[in-house]
């Protein structure tokens, strides 16, 4: 699932590169999702990206789509608190989160993550950076 989707970056390279997958762009901006819908069409990938015109945070209080994600990214879409909070619940289980970062990135705040059941920001070293945590398990 990618969130934020804009222009198709990165969740249509992602589709391209795992053909064998399922993908789901979040695309809030009409005409953007429009076009993302118009480029899986002329893809001929619509039986396995599916174009969502909604918000991050709308998808994420869908029960049909919390717990569901193997992987959630994003680009430039929100502060982290908000993306955080919209992207765990739409995580299952040891779901991952790759977020890229900024240039001068910092590590995510481990409480922000502990709250959301998430694990500490594994913030890469090099450049490009990249955050990425998983989603815990849950007990029970």
């Amino acid at each position: 699932m990618d969130l934020g989707s804009g222009g198709g970056v990165p969740g249509l390279v992602l589709a391209a590169v795992w053909p064998q997958c399922q993908w789901t762009l979040v695309e809030s901006s009409l005409p953007r999702a429009a076009f993302l819908e118009l480029h899986c069409a002329h893809l001929g990938w619509s039986n396995r990206v599916n174009v969502r015109h909604t918000t991050a945070q709308a998808l994420a209080e869908d029960k049909d789509h919390q717990g569901k994600a193997d992987l959630v990214t994003a680009r430039s879409f929100a502060k982290f608190p908000d993306l955080i909070a919209a992207a765990a619940p739409l995580l299952r289980p040891n779901g991952e989160l790759v977020v890229s970062a900024s240039p001068t990135p910092t590590p995510w705040p481990k409480t922000l993550l502990t709250t959301h059941n998430m694990t500490p920001d594994h913030l890469t070293s090099t450049p490009p950076h990249f955050h990425h945590s998983t989603r815990l398990p849950t007990d029970g």
